[in-house]
C-alpha cells in the first residue's frame, strides 16, 4: 500500500512569542497525536529545535513535528482548524501545517478572526 500524503503540524514549546512552556506543548502535541490516529490511522513524532525571527529578535524553541501519511485529503481543512486553535490557545500567530513539503502558517483563530 502507498499512501500519497504526508501531513505535519508543527506544535510550538513555546505560548506569547518566546515563553518555554513544556506542558502546553507536551498537551497540543497529545492532542495532534490522538487526532491524526483518529483521522489518519497513526502519526509519528519528532522533537526538533527551530528558531524564527520575531520583533524581539531571534527566537529558538523545541518542536515536535507530528506526522501522518494517508491518501485521504478531504480531512485537511480539520488540520488546518486543529493548528489555528494551537495557535490561539498558545498565543503564537501561527502554527506550521507541511503537506508534502509546502508548508503553509496557519494563523490563530482569534488573527482570522480580526
Amino acid at each position: 500500500m502507498k499512501l500519497a500524503t504526508k501531513i505535519t503540524l508543527f506544535v510550538p514549546g513555546t505560548v506569547n512569542v518566546n515563553e518555554l512552556n513544556p506542558g502546553m506543548q507536551a498537551k497540543f502535541t497529545n492532542i495532534v497525536q490522538e487526532r491524526f490516529t483518529e483521522w489518519f490511522g497513526g502519526s509519528t513524532t519528532i522533537a526538533a529545535e527551530g528558531t524564527y525571527t520575531a520583533a524581539s529578535g531571534i527566537v529558538r524553541e523545541p518542536i515536535n513535528m507530528v506526522s501522518t501519511f494517508s491518501n485521504d485529503t478531504s480531512k485537511l481543512p480539520m488540520v488546518h482548524a486543529l493548528a489555528a486553535d494551537i495557535a490561539y490557545e498558545m498565543g503564537q500567530e501561527c502554527v506550521a501545517v507541511e503537506v508534502n513539503g509546502q508548508v503553509e502558517f496557519v494563523e490563530s483563530i482569534k488573527a482570522a478572526a480580526a
